[in-house]
């Protein structure tokens, strides 16, 4: 397919309460891994968008994406994810809604000493993937994330976003 969406552009909407990075994670690249021939760089998971309140006090309220200028006679794979350094692997979990497809994942990479082999756990739990999805009528999808209160922290990480039109 030749065609391009050259006009597609991604709007961060209210309900992120800062930015978190944590780049002592980095690991010198060891953490990057592909899936699906997307290649997530240790920067896209370390850096990201957040969501937080008191734990226990109930999930967060949803925070918005949108992406737009898409061909919504198209339909468009996305691959979401998001990491933090530290705590535990399942002490965080991030909600992604779009349309009526709810997906989750844990961002935890562990704190020191955490072995490569979490790495290769991390690429099969650490990312949200729908495909097939159609744009409303003006050329948007819009994402809905949500922090979990899992009893050990209540926050919501986005660190990077992979749109591609699906071939026909």
């Amino acid at each position: 397919n030749t065609e391009e969406d050259t006009s597609v552009k991604v709007t961060v909407g209210s309900g992120f309460n800062s930015i978190y990075t944590n780049g002592s994670y980095n690991n010198n690249g060891a953490w990057e891994f592909w899936l699906d021939d997307y290649d997530f760089k240790p920067a896209m998971l370390y850096n990201t968008l957040l969501i937080s309140k008191t734990k226990n006090t109930g999930d967060t309220d949803p925070a918005t994406i949108t992406i737009s200028g898409l061909n919504n006679s198209k339909k468009y794979d996305i691959r979401i994810s998001g990491g933090r350094g530290g705590g535990g692997l399942t002490a965080r979990e991030t909600e992604i809604t779009i349309g009526s497809s709810v997906k989750s994942y844990n961002q935890g990479f562990g704190g020191a000493g955490v072995s490569n082999a979490t790495a290769i756990n991390f690429r099969s739990v650490n990312v949200a993937v729908y495909e097939n999805l159609s744009p409303n009528p003006s050329g948007e999808i819009v994402i809905s994330v949500v922090g979990k209160d899992t009893g050990t922290a209540c926050e919501a990480h986005v660190g990077c976003i992979f749109i591609s039109r699906v071939v026909e």
